[in-house]
């Protein structure tokens, strides 16, 4: 029986013997693989067929079954089979896949169509007999639409006169032309962006316009945008309070827009304004800082003012002025004080208890003695003053018709008026007044009516009386009809006088004692009144006796009676002091019915004699 050689071998793809497992010149194979393998006098595994010393012709050709690989370098880098389903060429080892030729073409099967040629410098892709794009010593140049799902290029892409660049399916493209130096971007097949002939770009729209909705951002350096019915321009910033958009001119900021605290602020340098819409007010700022700057920005200037300011509450300031008038002002200094000057001097106020002071800062100039004008409304509520230095303090008006100018009232009610007739001054209450008129003097007057009241008024009442009356002219009794003289009393007067005992002619006597008188006079009636007492007379004494020393010198007849001690009367039975002269009065006396009258001598009076008299004449002075 024959025996049987058998190698050793492997049923495993891919495997191979190592080193160990063979001794020179033993063959090895790998059934799987259809590889044969031996060991070589330098104890390396070597396959038999890959390394021959010479060429291997196979003028029939080599077959190789799918998926049987014609392998090339120490590691199998290089190789190419077909699959079955496909054919490959593939290279995995170190460096790099070179097709090398002087002409290359790649091709179908049939050679009815070329793919890629590269010919001298110029490599060239085609679809079906038709080359698309080729390559040129500045770039590529493609016929037809090149369609991408990216484009990066570091130079420039070049068209004829009308050219599109497709990005995938949807209608996305850059269409370009030449001849109207256009360049449009459409997404959805529709036009969203272009770059017009003058270097705009223009979003939304076709035609550079400021009036067309969409956005322009122009050759010139200007952004314009234009919407209908809502924000034409939205800006965000992210995280902390700041700017938002910041403006120059020349290279220099002249302003910004910003945040605080996520409200807008808008300003140049330390002027700037925060709409704190969550309190409902504009604050001054500082813009470069964004913080809050007290008392120090200024709206408009003296030449460069703001017109009208229109408000539904009030104005807090610490005055009010005229641009033009810089001293004039209203001035608010506080304490809860508003002052009104001008000519850079107060001139009114209204203080912290509301009181209006004109020219001065006394409540009440008047009583203070202090030129000024209060309208009180604090302790002094409802009170007026005015004073004035040398010149009436107050002056009243009523034009056209006489009437009242002023109405004084108690709880609403009125109790006096002052007013005017003819040019007069009238005062008073209802049906009791006065005018002062300046041609007939001091006349009762009706309020009410405005005219002369006659033979209705009285001058003090029966318990409550006047104390003196002092008069030039008189006192006018009953009705003016007739004689008004004799109807008028033009005189009241009280005195002392002193009374002399003396001698009606010749002699006088030597006189002591004391001696004492008084006097009314109303009218022309003289009452007179004297005390005579310790009298001693000396000397002549037969000579009539007469009492001088008047008050007033008489006229006409006397009439009056006296009473004494220690006299001794010549005719006792009937006796009375008569004026015997118009300085002088005498005693004179009568025997009873029928006697003689006779004036008595200064002989009646006894050593410390008295006597008390009463007299009443008449006088014309």
């Amino acid at each position: 029986m024959a025996t049987k050689i058998v190698t050793k071998n492997s049923s495993t793809a891919g495997a191979a013997p190592t080193a160990t497992d063979l001794v020179q010149g033993e063959l090895a194979v790998n059934v799987a693989d259809k590889r044969l393998f031996t060991e070589d006098n330098g104890g390396a595994v070597v396959e038999l067929g890959v390394n021959p010393a010479a060429e291997i012709q196979a003028n029939a050709g080599i077959a190789l079954p799918d998926s049987q690989k014609a392998t090339f370098g120490a590691g199998d880098d290089l190789q190419i089979y077909h699959s079955g389903t496909g054919s490959y060429i593939t290279d995995s080892g170190t460096g790099a896949l070179y097709i090398q030729g002087q002409n290359l073409l790649l091709q179908n099967n049939d050679g009815s169509k070329v793919y890629l040629s590269g010919i001298g410098d110029v490599t060239t892709l085609y679809n079906g007999t038709s080359a698309k794009l080729a390559t040129t010593s500045t770039g590529i140049d493609v016929t037809g639409t090149a369609s991408a799902t990216s484009v990066t290029s570091a130079q420039h892409l070049t068209a004829g006169s009308a050219y599109s660049v497709l990005f995938g399916d949807g209608g996305e493209r850059i269409s370009g032309n030449n001849s109207s130096s256009l360049l449009n971007f459409f997404t959805g097949a529709t036009e969203r962006m272009r770059i017009d002939s003058s270097g705009n770009l223009l979003v939304g729209k076709s035609a550079s316009s400021f009036s067309t909705d969409g956005s322009e951002l122009r050759s010139n350096g200007a952004i314009w945008s234009t919407v209908t019915g809502q924000g034409a321009g939205s800006f965000n910033i992210k995280g902390t309070d700041g700017v938002i958009v910041d403006f120059y001119k020349d290279g220099t900021a002249v302003g910004s827009i910003g945040t605080v605290s996520n409200r807008l602020a808008i300003g140049s340098g330390d002027v700037g304004i925060f709409f704190d819409d969550l309190n409902d007010r504009w604050v001054p700022i500082t813009q470069t800082g964004l913080a809050d700057r007290d008392a120090a920005i200024d709206l408009g200037y003296s030449s460069s003012r703001f017109k009208d300011l229109y408000l539904s509450g009030g104005v807090r300031a610490a005055y009010i002025g005229s641009g033009s008038d810089t001293n004039t002002s209203i001035n608010f200094p506080g304490s809860d004080v508003t002052t009104f000057n001008n000519g850079g001097s107060e001139r009114m106020r209204i203080d912290a208890s509301g009181n209006v002071l004109v020219g001065t800062t006394n409540t009440l100039p008047a009583i203070g003695n202090v030129e000024g004008i209060s309208l009180s409304a604090g302790s002094f509520g409802g009170r007026f003053e005015a004073s004035r230095d040398g010149a009436e303090a107050v002056a009243i008006n009523r034009m056209t018709n006489d009437g009242s100018l002023m109405s004084f009232k108690k709880d609403g009610s009125t109790v006096g008026t002052i007013g005017t007739k003819a040019g007069d001054l009238t005062i008073g209450d209802a049906d009791v007044g006065l005018r002062f008129d300046t041609g007939a003097g001091l006349i009762p007057w009706n309020m009410t009516t405005n005219a002369a009241t006659d033979a209705t008024m009285d001058i003090g009442a029966a318990s409550v009386r006047f104390k003196d009356l002092y008069l030039s002219g008189g006192v006018v009794f009953g009705t003016t009809g007739g004689s008004v003289s004799s109807k008028t009393l033009d005189d009241y007067e009280e005195g002392t006088w002193t009374p002399v005992l003396e001698a009606y002619s010749g002699t006088d006597p030597s006189v002591s004692g004391s001696f004492s008188g008084w006097y009314t006079k109303i009218g022309n009636l003289v009452s007179i009144s004297w005390n005579f007492d310790s009298i001693v007379v000396s000397g002549v004494t037969s000579d009539i006796a007469m009492i001088s020393g008047l008050p007033f010198s008489a006229d006409g007849e006397a009439t009056g009676s006296f009473t004494g001690s220690g006299i001794t009367l010549g005719r006792p039975e009937v006796s009375a002091p008569q004026k015997i002269t118009t300085a002088g009065i005498g005693i004179l006396s009568s025997n009873g019915s029928g006697g003689s009258w006779a004036w008595e001598n200064v002989n009646i009076f006894n050593s410390n004699s008295a006597m008390r008299g009463f007299l009443t004449y008449k006088t014309n002075s």
